[in-house]
């Protein structure tokens, strides 16, 4: 009796096997059936979140399901990624993701991992850009060579001011450790909410995206010098740190992301449908005119790209005392 059942199961489970595998390819091949749902923590009317829904509607035509994009913003950037554990590894749920919670808040918060494989799937890495430093026209220096120079002679009397655990605080203390100056940083629960203090003189610099372009334009604000490894498009006349005497970079960046175990062919449908809508007439011009570069790398070198960052800014991070705790 025990043979013969021993028989029959061997018989069975390798067809059980093949079954289970050819219902998974059926349901890979099927996908996306019904609408996708992107949850990103980016505020609606900012850059990205235009440049998201724009990309998100160019997938939605190649997948023939409709993207379904929401913005949740707040609770540190946080709230995708808290649907995102509950949600099924099936492609139907994706997060939005960036820099200061992949990289900065990973490291600086031991409460909150987030690690390629094990934490989530990597989907898409969407774009990237520079930022540029600026400070209050009541401050006595024009170009970074000023600003370190006033540091020395000042110190403590300056701060930067902008999110707290975000680019421009790990940036700022990035400067201040390669310039061997003493500044302040004034931390803030949404960067978005230094620009009244900045522009009044309240805080005295920060760092960030195009958005300070029209304050910059208008004399509001003095830029000092921008971030990347070369001269941003947005600010062709304007140096780099590098250029400047600090030999550092420093770039945000944004992609997508999905639970963990998501299949891989479904991982490689949605990663090629947005780097197509990355590449798209009406998406390139955007991302050109908010001064962005397109993303469009595999899975793979989004995930490398994570654990080079993450490597990367460690040190500075835990040297800065940068805490979330």
């Amino acid at each position: 009796m025990g043979t013969r059942l021993s028989s029959v199961f061997g018989r069975w489970i390798p067809g059980f096997l093949v079954a289970m595998a050819m219902a998974a390819e059926a349901a890979a091949q099927a996908y996306p059936n019904r609408p996708i749902s992107l949850v990103i923590p980016f505020s609606s009317g900012s850059n990205v979140e235009i440049l998201i829904r724009a990309m998100s509607a160019e997938v939605s035509t190649m997948l023939g399901q409709t993207v379904v994009v929401e913005s949740r913003a707040g609770a540190n950037l946080r709230l995708p990624v808290i649907a995102m554990r509950k949600a099924a590894p099936d492609g139907y749920f994706l997060a939005g993701v960036n820099d200061a919670l992949l990289v900065t808040q990973t490291i600086a918060d031991p409460n909150f991992k987030l690690e390629p494989g094990k934490d989530f799937t990597p989907i898409a890495f969407l774009m990237s850009f520079p930022l540029v430093v600026v400070s209050h026209p009541s401050l006595p220096f024009r170009d970074i060579k000023g600003l370190i120079d006033y540091a020395k002679s000042n110190p403590g009397k300056i701060n930067f001011a902008g999110g707290s655990g975000s680019i421009t605080q790990t940036t700022s203390e990035r400067m201040r450790g390669l310039a061997g100056v003493d500044w302040a940083y004034v931390p803030y629960k949404e960067g978005g909410l230094v620009m009244p203090d900045l522009l009044q003189g309240r805080v005295h610099l920060t760092i960030s995206g195009s958005l300070l372009k029209p304050s910059i334009d208008t004399g509001k604000l003095i830029p000092l010098a921008t971030t990347g490894q070369s001269r941003w498009s947005l600010f062709p006349n304007l140096p780099t740190l590098q250029e400047s005497g600090l030999n550092m970079f420093a770039i945000t960046w944004y992609g997508i992301i999905a639970p963990p175990g998501t299949p891989a062919d479904i991982v490689k449908r949605l990663n090629t449908a947005y780097n197509d809508a990355i590449k798209s007439p009406a998406v390139a011009k955007r991302l050109s005119d908010f001064g962005m570069s397109p993303g469009y790398p595999t899975p793979e070198q989004f995930e490398s790209l994570t654990r080079s960052e993450v490597s990367n800014w460690t040190p500075i991070i835990k040297a800065a005392g940068i805490r979330f705790d």
